[in-house]
């Protein structure tokens, strides 16, 4: 492991680097971030040239240009350290998906998912799937707006082909709900995986059941996904039922239209009186949570059941006040009275 302070020379660029600290690591290297004199940016180091070569072939050849994965800068051996061959990438300020959902609001994480899809959606078109969807390998920045990066491309493979490189809790096949193929499909079970882990982290004993005691963990982790509205669109991709990035994008507008969640912020615990008000949903709620499964639902309900009963009493008194003028008036022309 490159400690901070080392400094890394490369062999062919002549350029100079200095390691500020670890960023990360995965199944065939470690990703630091390193200073140079044009600033800041992220190094990924492997023991193995191929590995190397092929991410960088893939950020600096058919991927370039795209807007979810790190701009490519450099590549080149260390000059000074037997078996240590880098590349160097944009650097991408944020934190892992799985410490900023827990903070958001659900209009929040709505905009969070729309992203992802819409990231996933770019690199589909270019005919790759993404593969490893662990929520570190997903950043979320927060400023100066809410911004979406994946930052490995370790597991990047082209539709098709076998997955290479994957994290078992968010491969759909460690669940026994999908094959091993790199297809949109496998990176939506892994991004719905991603986010209802998040909330309902597994153990490693998981590992030890069988298929089937594996799926019933899921299913409560999915029944205890505190986003309600959204549970089913997560197990109909679990299901493969939606396998198409944009069939999911517009179910989530769907429910995003019939949502009653604020806008005006998407953080919990900064927002304005009217979203302090109107609590997030899929918390307990004490009175109601054990039957409705939904925060305050059964109190929205009594307050709406209470307005139509005064609406119909309304409706009834002004019925038959019409009606007694009616027949009065019609009485008086008879000569009855």
């Amino acid at each position: 492991m490159l400690k901070p302070g080392t400094a890394i020379d490369g062999k062919w660029t002549n350029s100079h680097f200095t390691i500020e600290k670890k960023l990360g690591s995965g199944a065939n290297g470690e990703v630091f971030l390193v200073r140079s004199a044009k600033g800041l940016a992220a190094m990924k180091v492997c023991p193995r040239s191929a590995d190397i070569a092929l991410e960088w072939g893939l950020l600096d050849g058919p991927l370039k240009g795209n807007r979810i994965l790190p701009k490519p800068i450099l590549v080149d051996d260390a000059k000074a350290f037997k078996d240590q061959y880098f590349y160097l990438m944009e650097w991408i300020p944020g934190l892992p998906l799985s410490e900023v959902l827990p903070t958001l609001k659900e209009s929040g994480f709505v905009q969070v998912v729309h992203l992802l899809l819409t990231g996933l959606s770019e690199l589909h078109g270019m005919g790759y799937a993404f593969c490893d969807m662990k929520p570190q390998n997903i950043l979320v920045a927060v400023t100066p707006n809410v911004s979406v990066r994946f930052v490995d491309v370790g597991g990047v493979t082209p539709f098709g082909r076998s997955v290479r490189q994957f994290t078992p809790f968010y491969d759909r096949a460690f669940w026994n709900v999908g094959s091993r193929r790199a297809e949109a499909s496998y990176d939506l079970c892994g991004l719905a995986l991603a986010l209802v882990l998040t909330f309902t982290p597994p153990s490693p004993q998981i590992a030890q059941l069988p298929p089937e005691r594996r799926q019933a963990w899921l299913e409560k982790a999915v029944q205890s996904f505190p986003h309600p509205h959204y549970r089913t669109l997560a197990r109909e991709v679990l299901e493969g039922k939606l396998t198409d990035v944009q069939d999911c994008l517009g179910r989530l507008a769907v429910l995003e239209k019939s949502g009653t969640q604020p806008r005006q912020s998407l953080w919990k615990g900064t927002s304005s009186k009217a979203s302090k008000a109107s609590k997030p949903t899929g918390q307990a709620n004490p009175k109601a949570g054990a039957k409705t499964g939904f925060k305050g639902q059964r109190a929205v309900g009594s307050r709406r059941a209470k307005a139509t009963d005064w609406t119909e009493w309304v409706m009834w008194l002004s019925l038959g006040t019409a009606a007694t003028v009616t027949l009065a008036a019609w009485g008086t022309f008879l000569g009855w009275f």
